[in-house]
Parts: C-alpha cells; sequence; structure tokens
C-alpha cells in the first residue's frame, strides 16, 4: 500500500525496521517523559508477520515437539527466497526473508523501477530480478541454482486482466514448477530444518484463496493465507 511510505515524513520517529524497509504498518503514540506531550513512532509488524507465519508453517512439517527458536535462521547458501511484487509490503518480506537467512531473493514483477526502488532502498541483500520464464529456467532451473524454499505472494489478489498481469502469472507458474529436490542438511547444523513441502505465504486475504494461492496449492506447495 503507498500509505506504508508516505506516512513516513508525517511521523516524530520510526524504527529501525520501518528505517531498513521504508516501510511503516502501525503508528504507536508514545507519551514524552519530560515536558508532556506525546510522539508518533511509526512502526513495521509486517517483517514480524511474515517471518512468525512461514517459521511456523514450517514448524507444522515436523513431529510434535520440535521446537524452532524465534531467532534460528538457515546456514549460508541452504536456500533462497522469492518475492511477488514491488511496493512496501515486498520490501518487509523480502527483509523477512533475509532474517530467515535466505539468499539470494528473487523478485518476480513486470516493472523494472519498481524492481529498482526495492533493490536501492534493500541494497545490502542480493536481489534478483525475474521478468519472465526464460529468466526463471537461467536462475532457478539449472543443475547449480540455488533451491527456492519460501515464497511471499505481496500483489492485489484480482485475477490478471492484461497481458503483462497474465505475464507474472506465467512466470510465478514457472518459478513454483521446478522440481524440488530437499538440500541436505547436517546434524550438526542447529539452524532452521529444511521444509519437506516448499512453503508459499500470501499477504492477500480477500478473497481467502485468491488466484495466487490457488496457484501455489496446485504446484503442490505448502500455501498459507493472507488471514494467518
Amino acid at each position: 500500500m503507498p500509505l506504508k511510505a508516505a506516512i513516513i515524513p508525517h511521523l516524530d520517529e520510526i524504527s529501525p525496521e520501518s528505517l531498513i524497509t521504508g516501510a511503516c504498518n502501525t503508528i504507536v503514540k508514545v507519551p514524552i517523559p519530560t515536558g508532556g506531550g506525546h510522539k508518533l513512532v511509526g512502526q513495521n509488524t509486517d517483517i514480524l508477520g511474515v517471518r512468525n507465519t512461514l517459521t511456523r508453517a514450517l514448524r507444522s512439517q515436523f513431529p510434535a515437539g520440535t521446537v524452532i527458536s524465534p531467532d534460528a535462521s538457515y546456514a549460508a547458501q541452504t536456500g533462497a527466497g522469492a518475492i511477488i511484487g514491488g511496493g512496501a509490503t515486498t520490501r518487509s518480506a523480502a527483509h523477512a526473508l533475509s532474517l530467515l537467512g535466505l539468499s539470494p531473493l528473487f523478485l518476480v514483477n513486470r516493472d523494472p523501477a519498481e524492481v529498482h526502488a526495492v533493490q536501492s532502498t534493500l541494497s545490502h541483500l542480493t536481489i534478483i530480478h525475474l521478468t519472465n520464464s526464460e529468466d526463471v529456467q537461467r536462475h532457478l532451473g539449472q543443475r547449480e541454482s540455488p533451491t527456492v524454499l519460501m515464497v511471499v505472494g505481496a500483489i492485489p489478489a484480482t485475477p490478471p486482466a492484461t497481458p503483462q498481469e497474465r505475464g507474472v502469472y506465467s512466470t510465478v507458474s514457472t518459478l513454483l514448477a521446478i522440481p524440488y529436490v530437499k538440500p541436505a542438511q547436517t546434524q550438526s547444523d542447529k539452524g532452521l530444518p529444511i521444509p519437506d513441502r516448499r512453503i508459499f505465504l500470501e499477504m492477500a486475504y480477500k478473497p481467502r484463496v485468491t488466484p495466487m494461492l490457488r496457484l501455489a496449492l496446485a504446484h503442490g506447495w505448502h500455501g498459507i493465507d493472507g488471514v494467518q
């Protein structure tokens, strides 16, 4: 949503998470200890929401009693992540995936300017633009390609109407259809467990089962709707 970025100049202070992502979805009215009054502090709770939802889904794939630390992450080069979108929610999702240790991150978007804006804001992350199915095959369909373990959808749930919008769905379908070979994980690795089924989190929630979530489920992914 554009307001997640537009509101920031009107706030007295923002959290480190909002500063990193250039996004604020929550405003907290904080008393000023000296002099009275209050200040408006912007927070980004999307990051925590995405991270917690993904780890909760991951935990559900393993036996009851499996403990996953809130601060756990994957070891370097374990797996990659992907996001569909280009706005403030996309930036929050990308940051959340990076906190889980997923790298590089792949961004599906039909607008190069939006992709550049995300890459500029999150310049500390490796974010690769996927413009079409050919890009997916080149970056993710080769023997040495990284394995995408988690995907976050962050676009409106309206059915694709234009050729460009249908192209996004075609690109995502190619990504979701890549065969999954679960990466090996040693017993000494105390990080996050690798999922038996790759996880797809849909941020949109109206309708509850969106066209994008339906596509992920059809490809056998562990789908999570936006209400979660």
